[in-house]
């Protein structure tokens, strides 16, 4: 039998693997989506809005990450990209608390209500 010499093979990945992101702010997720390489091509927030990768608007930069494709430990090959899902910014509105009109005369709530700048609507 011939004697065969030693060969040393040493594999080596092509390409990234996807990091855990979920529950991660998209801030944070899209950093460590670019240190690893990984482009992102799309981003949905849960109610089907489009939030621009490259720059996405302040409201949406906390939200976090409810989901990502592919999933944790996947290659992501050459050419390839993520998408992530995250969460509604939330939009505050203003309120009022609104007074007792009880016992009020219809005159007596409208000046109540104007003074709050709210409108009465039908009465019945």
């Amino acid at each position: 039998m011939p004697v065969s010499e030693a060969l040393t093979l040493t594999m080596t990945s092509s390409a990234p693997f996807m990091p855990l992101v979920f529950g991660r702010k998209l801030n944070d997720a899209l950093s460590e989506l670019a240190t690893a390489n990984i482009n992102v091509s799309r981003i949905l927030d849960i109610t089907g809005q489009e939030v621009a990768p490259g720059n996405p608007p302040a409201e949406h930069r906390d939200s976090p990450v409810l989901m990502q494709f592919p999933p944790q430990g996947e290659p992501v090959a050459a050419g390839s990209t993520a998408q992530l899902v995250i969460a509604a910014a939330l939009e505050l509105e203003a309120s009022v608390e609104m007074p007792s009109l009880a016992g009020l005369s219809l005159p007596e709530a409208r000046r109540v209500l104007d003074e709050l700048g709210l409108v009465l609507g039908r009465v019945t």
